[in-house]
C-alpha cells in the first residue's frame, strides 16, 4: 500500500544471515514499512546454527524488529525455545553495511531449567550427560564481526543447579563461566565450580571444581577436591571429551 510518502505491506519467505556470523535466518514473515528513507520489519523468524554439527537446536523470535536507515541495521527480539515457548535469550543487533562490520548482544536473564524446559530441547550436546535439570542460568553473551572474521565471549552464572548424571546425582553445581570463545564453547583455564553434593553411591559434599573447556567439545579437569572422612578426596588433571 502507498499513501503520503509511506509504503508498507508484507513479507515472507524472508532468509539469509547476518556478517560472518555462522547463524542462519529463515522462515521470516510480517510487516514492512518504508519512510523518509528508513525501513522497518516487524515480524518473526528461525535462527538456527549454520554449521554442519549444529552446537544449538533452532530457535524462533515472534517479536523481531528490524531498522535500515543512514547505512545502519538495527534489529532486536527474543530468543525462545519454540515447543515451550521459553525465553532462552534478548537478542540486540547492530550492523554497518559499509564497513561490514557490527555486534550482536546476548542477554540471558532468569534461563529456568525445570519440567517445561530442559538442556536436550536446546542442545544436543546435553544428551546422555546429564538430565532431570532444575535450576537458573543468568548471563551475557557478545558476538563481534568484521570482513576478517567473528570474534565472541560470555559470562554466565547459576546460583545452583541439581540434575542427574551418569555417575550420580549432583545437587548445588554453583559458579560461574567466562567464555574466550563463546560459539566455539572455549574458555581460559581457571574456571571453577562448587558442588554441593555429589552421589556415585557414597555421598560427597561441599567439593570444587577447576577446569577448561577446550576445542572439540572436550573439557580439561584441572583438578578437584572434596573433604571426606577426615581427609580429603583428590581429582587428578584429566581431559574429557
Amino acid at each position: 500500500s502507498f499513501s503520503r510518502g509511506v509504503a508498507a505491506g508484507r513479507f515472507t519467505g524472508g532468509a539469509g544471515h547476518i556478517g560472518a556470523v555462522p547463524l542462519k535466518l529463515s522462515d521470516a514473515q510480517g510487516d514492512w514499512r518504508y519512510a523518509n528513507n528508513i525501513l522497518d520489519l516487524k515480524g518473526g523468524l528461525q535462527v538456527a546454527d549454520a554449521l554442519a554439527d549444529p552446537r544449538f537446536n533452532p530457535l524462533v523470535a515472534n517479536d523481531f524488529t528490524l531498522r535500515f536507515a543512514d547505512g545502519r541495521i538495527t534489529a532486536q527480539g527474543i530468543a525462545r525455545e519454540p515447543k515451550s515457548q521459553a525465553r532462552v535469550a534478548d537478542v540486540q543487533i547492530a550492523h554497518v553495511l559499509a564497513s561490514g562490520t557490527g555486534h550482536a548482544l546476548l542477554d540471558v536473564d532468569g534461563l529456568t531449567f525445570g519440567q517445561q524446559l530442559q538442556p536436550e530441547m536446546l542442545t544436543t550436546t546435553t544428551l546422555g550427560v546429564i538430565a532431570n535439570v532444575a535450576g537458573t542460568v543468568n548471563g551475557r553473551g557478545r558476538i563481534d564481526w568484521t570482513p576478517q572474521g567473528v570474534r565472541s565471549s560470555g559470562t554466565f552464572r547459576t546460583d545452583g543447579l541439581n540434575f542427574a548424571a551418569a555417575f550420580g546425582p549432583v545437587t548445588g553445581l554453583k559458579g560461574e563461566i567466562a567464555f574466550s570463545d563463546l560459539l566455539g564453547l572455549m574458555t581460559p583455564p581457571g574456571q571453577s565450580a562448587s558442588v554441593a553434593s555429589i552421589n556415585p553411591g557414597m555421598a560427597v559434599v561441599d567439593g570444587t571444581v577447576r577446569y577448561q573447556l577446550l576445542p572439540d567439545r572436550k573439557i580439561a579437569i584441572e583438578g578437584a577436591r572434596w573433604p571426606f572422612a577426615g581427609g580429603e578426596l583428590v581429582l587428578h588433571p584429566a581431559t574429557l571429551n
